[in-house]
């Protein structure tokens, strides 16, 4: 079994041009992906976030819809920090995303 059919949630993974931005202790970073009960995030000092750290963050996506959520950082690969969100993001929202992301490939 592939790592993406163990995941509980769908993921929507962005190119760079169509991220959108999360905001973290004051900061900008590109969503490299997001589910609705998660989102990992571009960051050149993933080293500077904490495993176990819980952070408030704010997520504005491309139609200027934005979300505020809770969450705990769970994984810090290279140039990454993955964060699991106590209360995430609608499901709603993340096929919206999905169904954005497939016209924009197509035009």
């Amino acid at each position: 079994m592939t790592d993406e059919q163990k995941r509980e949630h769908f993921r929507v993974e962005y190119p760079l041009r169509y991220s959108p931005t999360v905001t973290v202790n004051g900061r900008k970073y590109d969503v490299r992906d997001v589910s609705e009960r998660g989102i990992a995030f571009k960051a050149e000092n993933s080293d500077s976030f904490k495993l176990g750290d819980r952070v408030m963050i704010g997520i504005e996506f491309a139609d200027g819809e934005t979300f505020s959520c809770f969450g705990e950082i769970i994984r810090t690969p290279k140039k990454l920090v993955v964060i699991h969100l106590a209360k995430g993001i609608p499901l709603d929202k993340i096929r919206t995303e999905q169904i954005q992301l497939i016209k924009r490939s197509r035009s």
